[in-house]
């Protein structure tokens, strides 16, 4: 028979067993089920030049290795002005370049416009003006709703870090509980034997 001193005790563990479930569950959803579906959704659409910026014709390059940083970087010098760029870049005079920005990716590039595009990462900012393209309106633009791969994999790290503190309340309250019942237990048998 169930005493009346232990009904709130029931109660609280009640209340508490639904809050905990009820966060655990909303903290799978949006920490981990969100953020994971979004990648693979990502990783399944194509990448796609959703905005796009003439930078001119180009009339040379220059590559200066950086002592300090790993990796070279290269003065583009082009009718519209000098662009830098991370790496090597080489290509005809006169090809026209173009600076993108792809829905997946929120650095700009630097892209030759020849039947064989070459494309290397823009270093700093670009000042000139850029337009969507044709192909904007037709992917989701990740970037644009700040679903980088950066932004994803701290947002899945984050939600697998809440969902492990859950797990450990979990722990904590399940041992609470065991430790309140065993304490009961022989709250018990001590006035039991006192009586007899």
């Amino acid at each position: 028979m169930t005493s009346l001193a232990t009904q709130p005790d029931d109660r609280i563990w009640r209340w508490t067993r639904r809050l905990l479930t009820a966060l655990s569950v909303l903290a799978v959803l949006l920490g981990l089920a969100a953020p994971a579906a979004i990648l693979i959704w990502r990783a399944n659409t194509p990448t796609v030049v959703v905005e796009q910026g003439s930078a001119g014709t180009l009339l040379g390059a220059d590559v200066h290795t950086r002592f300090y940083v790993a990796g070279n970087v290269t003065n583009i010098t082009t009718s519209a002005g000098t662009l830098v760029v991370a790496g090597a870049f080489t290509g005809p005079i006169g090809t026209p370049l173009t600076v993108e920005r792809t829905n997946k990716a929120s650095s700009l590039r630097v892209c030759t416009t020849d039947v064989h595009p070459t494309c290397v990462g823009l270093v700093g900012l670009w000042a000139g003006p850029m337009r969507p393209t044709a192909d904007a309106g037709k992917v989701v633009n990740f970037v644009q709703h700040g679903w980088t791969a950066d932004n994803l994999d701290g947002w899945l790290g984050i939600g697998f870090a809440v969902v492990c503190m859950f797990v450990l309340a979990w722990v904590i309250a399940l041992l609470v509980r065991e430790r309140l019942l065993d304490d009961g237990d022989d709250d018990c048998h001590g006035a039991a034997s006192a009586r007899s």
